[in-house]
């Protein structure tokens, strides 16, 4: 009697464990993989909240931009100055960690509170985002460059008398491992008289062929609003190999009014990503 006693335990536990085992595996692994699905869930979203991805660029003089990661805009707030310590470049080159403040124009004080004085185009950088200065370089005329804006001037319908303000330079501004030759060229500083237009054009000549990135024509007359646009810097931001062109604008009739656009290569044009404030 013992004997079959002890056979009944037997049996019953070992049907208790199977039991247990089926119960387990068809509820208790389920809830796990909810349980670690709703975790997976979580972090991924958490981390793509806390992923604030932006780059502040200051450009003197006066001009605020920011990129997150998917377009350009303006900042309107000079708050933007104090926010932050910046990576500070002139003519490309890095000059190093610097306070930016701004009082009519822009004050540069390292952590001692030395100032740095300027020489000249002058950004601060400051973000999450990668970045590449691709070098520029001013070169002088010749009088084959003359026949080059000539070409220019007359197949936009342009009748000029005189030598406005012309820059030349070389830069690969594709980023198609070929140096490009960049005109740039504007009468608004120069006399109405023997001008048909006022214009301003920003172009590579390349192949014996004219590609336009900043063009106007507007009334000879009317040029108190005409920008003097400045190649200023070709940086390849996020480091996609498509770089960025950087044109400021000056105006004659208002010394501290400036504003940039931005330009960059596609589908053999350039095209603007963002415009003057």
């Amino acid at each position: 009697m013992e004997k079959y006693q002890i056979k009944i335990v037997v049996i019953v536990l070992i049907i208790s464990l199977i039991y247990l085992g089926v119960f387990y595996y068809f509820f208790g692994e389920k809830k796990e993989t909810k349980n670690n699905n709703v975790i997976e869930s979580s972090t991924s979203s958490s981390t793509v909240e806390n992923e604030d991805r932006e780059l502040i660029m200051l450009f003197n003089p006066h001009i605020k931009i920011k990129y997150d990661g998917r377009e350009y805009s303006n900042i309107t707030n000079d708050s933007i100055y104090n926010e932050h310590t910046y990576n500070l470049y002139e003519y490309n080159n890095f000059v190093g960690s610097y306070s930016i403040e701004y009082d009519n124009k822009e004050l540069y004080h390292d952590s001692n509170m030395n100032e740095y004085k300027p020489n000249g185009d002058i950004v601060g950088l400051f973000g999450n985002i990668d970045f590449e200065f691709k070098p520029i370089e001013e070169i002088y005329f010749s009088l084959a460059d003359r026949v080059i804006i000539n070409n220019a001037l007359k197949e936009n319908n342009i009748t000029s008398k005189i030598i406005g303000n012309y820059k030349k330079y070389q830069a690969d501004v594709d980023n198609d491992q070929e140096m490009e030759t960049i005109y740039s060229i504007d009468n608004a500083s120069a006399s109405s008289y023997g001008e048909s237009k006022s214009y301003a054009f920003i172009f590579t000549y390349e192949n014996e062929k004219i590609n336009y990135i900043y063009k106007y024509e507007g009334d000879i007359n009317n040029k108190s609003n005409m920008c003097s646009p400045k190649l200023r810097n070709l940086i390849d931001v996020n480091k996609d190999n498509k770089n960025e062109i950087f044109i400021s604008c000056s105006y004659n009739d208002n010394e501290n009014k400036s504003c940039m656009e931005i330009y960059q290569f596609s589908t053999n044009k350039y095209k603007k990503i963002l415009s003057c404030s």
